[in-house]
């Protein structure tokens, strides 16, 4: 194992250095901790199952948002909250998870980095691709005279561009990129979210 700390970035910037340095490394899978999260003692025996079983390419521990009430941060579709059909220990498949403790095979990034465009960070003038993106656009609506806002966040951003760019297959895992739900939660992967004060949510 290897570490590689981004630090004083933007997530998505400190993501695709992250990415970058993954791939000139030539690892076989990448495990983005975040840290405001707290993974559970057996997190690494956990994620070590899944890699040695090659269970998918693409695999979230579960934790939830620092707000009251908290939620979990676990998705099947946009706009309409958190999926919740789910009890504590199932391996939930899903189109949406969170990148705070999430294990990536880099053979899906490897792929997603060919179509991604290069550019330089804002911190610190790196060259690396954006395989991540933070979505924002502004545009004028001219029908109702209005300005209008479009944002949202890297990791669910990615996570759309995963499944509509096909990049689970192209990393070699057909079957799972033909599910409708092709993104697993692990939630015996149960880390807390922790603010600056320690404050810990879910409490």
């Amino acid at each position: 194992m290897n570490q590689f700390v981004a630090l004083r970035y933007q997530i998505a910037d400190a993501q695709n250095l992250i990415v970058k340095e993954a791939i000139e490394k030539k690892f076989e899978w990448l495990l983005l901790i975040e840290d405001d999260t707290c993974p559970p003692p057996d997190a690494f025996v956990r994620f070590n199952e899944h890699i040695r079983n090659n269970t998918a390419p693409i695999i979230s521990g579960l934790y939830y948002t620092k707000s009251e009430p908290s939620e979990p941060l676990i998705y099947r579709g946009r706009g309409n909250s958190f999926y919740d059909d789910w009890d504590l220990g199932d391996q939930v498949w899903v189109d949406g998870v969170p990148t705070g403790m999430l294990l990536i095979r880099v053979k899906l990034l490897e792929e997603m980095w060919k179509d991604s465009p290069e550019y330089i960070t804002a911190n610190g003038g790196q060259k690396t691709r954006r395989v991540f993106h933070f979505p924002e656009n502004v545009w004028f609506d001219e029908k109702t005279d209005t300005f209008n806002t479009l944002t949202g966040t890297s990791d669910l951003d990615w996570c759309t561009r995963v499944i509509e760019g096909d990049y689970i297959a192209k990393a070699g895992y057909p079957k799972i990129a033909k599910k409708e739900y092709p993104l697993l939660v692990d939630t015996n992967i149960f880390a807390k979210h922790i603010t600056p004060e320690g404050k810990v949510y879910p409490y």
